[in-house]
């Protein structure tokens, strides 16, 4: 399964309105690419726009094919970020030492890509150039020269968009003006959603450090670090108050980072991950949830239990949310964790409960920032609606998706549902730095 921008639905309504997919070579696309090919020295340079099957080239140099599979594509991860994408050396990327266009025709070694980003910040494209050889990165300004040409591309792209216009009749500008109108209130709705993001991650910013310091206070006063305190019942409520400070904490770091999420400013910090260690660390961490509404977890991984290629913290911190969660609605009943290699070598991570399950409605409320359902209010210990937005995230992140299962009275079952191009063998030696979910 190939890497899935978080924005994909708006992104491939953005591309599709631009009208440029199957559209026959165009001169003024085929000068850039001309130009980029001799500016960088490569033999091939591409105008790559990706839907959802395959890489579309609206312009090529170098290159005899019109597209290629979107699974394959190396374009598919460049749209993942706003930056320049580069690969020195492809057989030496776990991503793509055993791509068939590395390890077959063109021979792919050298890749560089600038995202096409429009105005609304999708990223429809790249302009990209390859080479059948390996060579150094690029350094700061060729990387601003790649994104210029991006920039030139998505120009011609807006201003062919206009001609084609003009070019038109009156029922297809009213409709076009229609078109620009919705998308106008889309985009309005957006930008409400990412400034109320905003302020609540600069509300839980200035709150961390007051917070950190009370932490402290408690602390010193729960060891008498100053002398003895008299009755032991003030170590119990200083006690008291270094744990609801440690849960408002934990709240505090996921409202940020799924504000840093929502702008795209979280990174991967890729290693090879044990499963099994890290979900001993989840249950590790998630104990003191699973304590409290008299839960356990009960692991079923299978045997020989492939490794992934992730981001170590963000896998333990996705499996954490969702033990939590389910620890939440277990009603004291076992969460349990299974895991599955599917048949297109994927990778499922599932986790379930025994509650009282959701319905379709309460499912969609639930991936909405601090969106609740109306049996999550009625709990005693309700969730702020922050686990499940920001693990949905996460996943997507690293090219996967999050799927829930789940009908009134039967319980729920959430799915982390990693790409085949992330799993490696069990035998691949993991990273073993330590994780720090803060």
């Amino acid at each position: 399964m190939p890497p899935i921008p978080f924005d994909e639905v708006q992104r491939l309504a953005s591309l599709r309105a631009l009208d440029i997919l199957d559209t026959p070579p165009e001169p003024a696309f085929d000068r850039i690419t001309r130009l980029a090919a001799q500016q960088f020295d490569v033999p091939i340079a591409l105008i790559s726009l990706i839907d959802p099957a395959r890489q579309w080239f609206k312009s090529k140099v170098g290159l005899e094919v019109d597209q290629t599979p979107r699974e394959f594509s190396f374009c598919q991860f460049t749209i993942m970020d706003s930056k320049v994408m580069q690969v020195p050396d492809a057989t030496q990327d776990p991503r793509f030492a055993e791509n068939p266009f590395v390890t077959g025709e063109p021979g792919v070694r050298f890749y560089a890509g600038a995202p096409l980003v429009t105005e609304k910040g999708f990223r429809l494209g790249t302009l990209c150039l390859v080479d059948s050889q390996a060579k150094a990165p690029l350094d700061e300004a060729q990387q601003a020269r790649l994104r210029d040409f991006a920039h030139m591309v998505i120009n011609e792209m807006e201003l062919r968009r206009l001609r084609k216009l003009l070019g038109g009749d009156s029922l297809g500008l009213s409709s076009e003006v229609a078109g620009a109108l919705s998308s106008l209130r889309e985009a309005e709705e957006e930008l409400a959603h990412q400034a109320q993001m905003d302020v609540i991650a600069h509300v839980a910013h200035e709150l961390r450090t007051p917070l950190g310091a009370m932490l402290g206070f408690a602390e010193i006063i729960r060891r008498e670090f100053f002398g003895d305190i008299g009755d032991p019942r003030y170590a119990a409520y200083a006690g008291q108050i270094e744990d609801c400070g440690l849960h408002l904490l934990d709240v505090l770091g996921k409202t940020m980072d799924l504000s840093r999420a929502a702008r795209g400013g979280l990174k991967l910090e890729e290693s090879i991950v044990d499963l099994v260690e890290v979900t001993q660390l989840a249950e590790k961490l998630s104990k003191s949830e699973l304590d409290r509404f008299e839960s356990h977890l009960e692991t079923d991984l299978g045997s020989d239990v492939p490794r992934l290629l992730a981001d170590r913290g963000q896998v333990a911190q996705m499996l954490v949310n969702l033990i939590c969660n389910a620890a939440r609605h277990s009603n004291g009943k076992p969460v349990e964790l299974h895991t599955a290699v599917r048949a297109d070598g994927g990778l499922d991570f599932s986790v379930v409960d025994q509650g009282s399950g959701m319905s379709a409605e309460e499912i969609r409320k639930a991936i909405i920032p601090f969106g609740r359902s109306r049996s999550d209010e009625a709990r005693q210990h309700p969730s702020l609606g922050i686990g499940l937005p920001l693990t949905k995230r996460l996943i997507e992140l690293h090219g996967g998706e999050l799927a829930i299962n789940s009908k009134p009275g039967q319980g729920t079952t959430v799915t982390l549902r990693f790409p085949a191009y992330r799993v490696r063998a069990a035998g691949v030696p993991a990273a073993t730095q330590p994780i720090n979910l803060q």
